[in-house]
């Protein structure tokens, strides 16, 4: 039911962008004119989190319950945490979230960390596993075995 607007979620901030429009939405239920519920989707929330909602209100009208619901479900989202050593571009996530969906999990969200000591290359935490493809990490390995010659 839910599939296309975690579909549509590629990091953490993302996430944390969507609980906030949730929370938004679900202080505005019971409230009326400018804090309405309406009001609120219209002027606080992105146009595509509302698209994707309205079409889960149409199979379960239930506002409270599927905002509820959703935000459970965004809390316990797989997490890759991936630090590189600079600011991803949209392609460079786009890239990153396709393959992560693809051969971790489906939910899986990415959470960047910046770090321009590692050069090049990524270190990779995921559920518990942790894996350093950075270059930093090849230079230690090389300098340190030229010294032990």
């Amino acid at each position: 039911m839910y599939s296309e607007l975690f579909a549509s979620l590629q990091t953490t901030e993302d996430r944390r962008l969507l609980l906030r429009e949730l929370d938004l939405l679900l202080q505005s239920l019971y409230k009326q004119n400018d804090q309405s519920f309406e009001k609120i989707s219209e002027e606080s929330v992105r146009g595509s989190t509302m698209t994707h909602l309205e079409k889960i209100f149409q199979a379960n009208p239930d506002k409270d319950a599927v905002l509820k619901e959703i935000k459970k479900l965004l809390e316990g989202v797989n997490i890759v945490e991936l630090t590189i050593a600079l600011e991803p571009t949209r392609q460079l996530t786009d890239r990153v979230s396709g393959w992560v969906k693809k051969n971790l999990s489906e939910d899986a969200l990415i959470r960047f960390e910046i770090d321009k000591k590692i050069v090049a290359g990524a270190k990779i935490i995921y559920k518990g596993a942790y894996h350093d493809f950075s270059t930093s990490k090849k230079i230690v390995e090389l300098t340190s075995n030229g010294k032990q010659s």
